[in-house]
């Protein structure tokens, strides 16, 4: 999670779903301060249909200096955005792109367009992280449709370019097949979950203090969910697709 080093300025976009992912009222708060820090490095800034009504919060409740925070894009179908907020961020040149299509969430329908922006170098492709705030997750089947999203998204955007599902004490990404390297998040986190959500899995790994060797990992026979790390640095060798989960500082239960 290189983008959460506040020592680098690595670009991103950004996506601002609807779930409360900042308390508007809290200026000095950890999250603030995460998607400040984001906010500030990203190229692109998407607000996804109820996201918005967190980022209007944000700008009447925290002092920014004056400077009111714009996205570049509003999508989604707009169930949950406060309409009134459509005109004033239209007129601030934002676009806005309704996506009505219910066989879809908002979300993905997100990805979709975001993907259009790297296809037509609106973004550039040297920018490979997307990073998605929500808050703590509630609901178990919004839960489950942004791990979908994370797999529609590996066949929506270049294979460089990674979605990261940030929450308040975590955050979710997929593997691709092939080998990746992890870092151990920081000194106060020591583990990470490794999932196997779709097809089953092939998984070597070295790294941890129990390694697996060309174990089939799926969620109807071997379910290993959490890897200790024994050094800083561990490999994953995957033939499909894995959702990882890494803690945040300080959030290792």
């Amino acid at each position: 999670m290189h983008f959460l080093d506040s020592s680098l300025d690595d670009n991103v976009v950004l996506v601002l779903l609807n779930q409360t992912w900042v308390s508007p009222e809290d200026g000095d708060s950890a999250c603030y301060s995460r998607f400040k820090r984001l906010w500030d490095n990203a190229v692109f800034k998407a607000a996804v249909d109820g996201g918005t009504n967190i980022l209007h919060a944000v700008n009447k409740n925290l002092a920014n200096g004056g400077k009111t925070l714009i996205p570049d894009l509003i999508s989604g179908d707009f169930d949950s955005i406060d309409v009134s907020l459509l005109d004033f961020y239209q007129s601030q040149g934002v676009e806005v792109v309704r996506t009505p299509d219910q066989n879809f969430t908002d979300f993905t329908k997100c990805i979709r367009i975001i993907a259009e922006k790297y296809d037509s170098d609106q973004i550039p492709a040297s920018v490979t992280d997307i990073v998605c705030l929500l808050g703590q997750a509630e609901r178990f089947d919004h839960t489950m449709a942004n791990i979908n999203t994370l797999y529609e998204a590996n066949s929506l955007l270049p294979s460089s370019v990674r979605v990261t599902l940030l929450l308040k004490d975590s955050s979710v990404c997929l593997l691709r097949p092939g080998l990746t390297t992890i870092e151990k998040p920081c000194n106060g986190a020591t583990r990470c979950g490794l999932f196997a959500v779709g097809n089953p899995a092939d998984v070597s790994t070295n790294g941890f203090k129990v390694d697996l060797r060309s174990a089939s990992l799926n969620f109807h026979s071997l379910m290993r969910n959490w890897f200790e790390f024994d050094q800083e640095m561990a490999t994953v060798s995957t033939d499909s697709e894995l959702v990882l989960v890494l803690p945040l500082c300080g959030n290792d239960t």
